[in-house]
């Protein structure tokens, strides 16, 4: 029968297997963290294979499309702006209507 509370000769000899499991754990996360990191990378590597063939297809065409879509993006940044925020913008004197 185990006494209670436990010695410090016990503690010493569990303390290994409690670090490992904590090792092991983190290490697990980590592997799991880096496959996700990789699926993104992988995803946003073929999302933006279009633009990289329109680039070097018509360079013009392509500064088009990235002007165009900066306009987009202050476009969407602008709807997405509350009531609260457009007059915050106002009091502070500036103009709301601006990405």
């Amino acid at each position: 029968m185990a006494s209670w509370p436990p010695t410090a000769k016990r503690l010493d000899a569990v303390a290994p297997l409690f670090l490992l499991r904590s090792q092991g754990r983190v290490l697990n996360n980590a592997a799991k963290n880096i496959q996700g990191v990789l699926v993104n990378a992988a995803g946003a590597a073929i999302a933006s294979a279009p633009g990289l063939i329109l680039q070097r297809g018509s360079v013009g065409l392509y500064e088009l499309y990235q002007q165009l879509m900066a306009y987009a993006n202050g476009s969407v940044t602008l709807a997405s702006k509350s009531c609260e925020q457009m007059q915050s913008d106002r009091a502070r004197g500036e103009n709301p209507y601006r990405p």
